[in-house]
């Protein structure tokens, strides 16, 4: 019984061996077979095979990635028309991907898909547009996506002339407007220093919110680490949101949220985030709509933003629609984007993001994103930092290897030996942190060096170990 059990076993699993054999063997030959079918079709003029064809080549499915091949494949759909074409093609021509960079052509296939329907391809027209890379002209011929492009341009235009007028002429409202368009982008390429000075024009006036966001400007410009800017920019934009201000009700928020100036305080945050929210701040009422645990006015928010043309909101409308439909149920899509999909709304406004205040108003020209919100005593050069750190560790792992348990006690307390001298430094460099600051660092560089002091040390004692016992052998 055993013998015919052993045999069923060692039966069922040289069959399962074969199995998978055959699945390594027969897979790359029937991918191949397809492809070489799909290559015959390609070259006997069908469209769907050409620009599938081409996709493989740009992505490397399948074949050897070559951009060259990529473009003549999608080249020959988009000649056919195919939108999903144009569009690919469009994107290696304006990244400069299998030949030259070529911003025309990459407009004019874009331009193409856009024509039919392509909501990627308006996006890609709208990003353009937003990075100052395209000035759309009226065409009476294009589809209705250039047309849309090309009377937001006429609009914002327009718009950022009669409030120019109007700030030239002193009006400290118009002034802040003016700052806020050069700071986003509408209607004049951005330019962060005139919005600097026309916010100071204001505030000079005083005029509240022109004082909120300069005050929050020049916080950003400092890179956060000037104490005295966070906290001007805290009072001053609390002055302003208490007179109704959304824009120093939304900066106020932040702050409470990253505790800069201010202790952090999110309950705080959240109440501005609403007040901004009930103003009609469309920023603010997608966080609102994301922090809400109630549905019912989570979808509210999120419909109102959406209505202000919030790619985001729309987003998040279309998971949530799509989740009811499965359920039997739908969401109603507002009146601002109804007859176009949320999912192509939001592919298409995407790039809007790129106006959005809080993060222009925040690029501080100074300092990267990233090193912006880092404390000002973890700036040491991190190069040195690692190269003392390694000497260190070859040091400990030495003085164990020759002197043995009477160098543990002495590399062991290394670590917050180096912790105090990080933060003597930062005093030096710039000011103290804050003394609980200060204690939290000494214990996680002294936790880090014990971290790898330990193990580093225990290799030195079962090296020296072993060496010693091999002499005495």
């Amino acid at each position: 019984m055993r013998s015919d059990a052993g045999q069923k076993l060692r039966g069922g699993f040289a069959r399962a061996i074969l199995f998978i054999v055959f699945i390594l063997i027969c897979a790359p030959v029937a991918s191949a077979a397809n492809l070489d079918a799909m290559r015959q079709r390609a070259e006997q003029g069908d469209a769907d095979a050409q620009e599938m064809l081409g996709s493989f080549y740009s992505a490397g499915l399948g074949v050897a990635k070559d951009d060259a091949q990529a473009m003549v494949w999608l080249g020959k759909a988009a000649e056919q028309g195919r939108p999903g074409a144009e569009f690919s093609l469009a994107e290696m021509y304006a990244n400069g991907r299998g030949g030259p960079k070529d911003t025309d052509k990459a407009v004019d296939l874009y331009r193409k898909a856009a024509e039919q329907g392509n909501a990627r391809a308006c996006g890609a027209l709208r990003k353009m547009y937003i990075e100052g890379k395209l000035v759309p002209a009226a065409d009476s011929q294009a589809g209705s996506c250039w047309q849309k492009l090309v009377a937001q341009a006429e609009t914002e235009a327009k718009e950022f002339s009669q409030v120019r007028a109007a700030a030239d002429g002193g009006n400290a409202d118009a002034q802040v407007k003016v700052g806020i368009l050069y700071l986003t982008g509408v209607g004049t390429p951005k330019d962060r220093e005139r919005a600097a000075t026309w916010f100071g024009r204001a505030a000079e006036q005083g005029q509240s919110e022109g004082q909120c966001i300069l005050a929050a400007l020049n916080a950003a410009n400092t890179a956060w680490h000037v104490a005295a800017e966070n906290s001007r920019a805290v009072d001053t934009c609390r002055k302003a949101a208490d007179q109704g201000y959304a824009d120093a009700q939304v900066i106020l928020a932040v702050h409470y949220d990253m505790g800069r100036g201010v202790p952090k305080d999110p309950a705080e945050a959240e109440i501005w985030w609403r007040k901004a929210a009930d103003l009609g701040r469309v920023d603010a009422e997608l966080h609102v709509a994301g922090q809400s645990k109630d549905q019912a006015q989570s979808l509210d928010w999120y419909v109102r933003a959406s209505e202000q043309g919030n790619p985001d909101a729309a987003f998040h409308l279309f998971l949530l629609n799509s989740t009811a439909e499965m359920n039997g149920g739908s969401v109603q899509v507002p009146s601002a984007i109804d007859g176009l999909s949320l999912s192509d709304f939001a592919a298409e406004h995407r790039a809007d993001g790129e106006r959005d205040f809080l993060p222009n108003l925040w690029a501080s020209p100074l300092i990267d994103t990233e090193e912006r919100h880092t404390p000002i005593w973890r700036e040491p050069p991190m190069i040195a930092g690692e190269v003392v750190f390694s000497l260190l560790l070859l040091a400990s792992f030495l003085t164990t290897w020759a002197w043995g348990w009477r160098a543990a006690i002495p590399a062991l307390a290394i670590g917050p030996v180096l912790a105090v001298v990080m933060v003597t430094i930062g005093h030096f460099l710039h000011r103290p942190p804050p003394f609980a600051v200060a204690i939290r660092m000494v214990e996680g560089v002294s936790g880090l060096w014990w971290l790898a002091a330990i193990p580093t040390m225990a290799l030195a004692f079962t090296l020296r170990a072993i060496v010693r016992r091999t002499r005495l052998a």
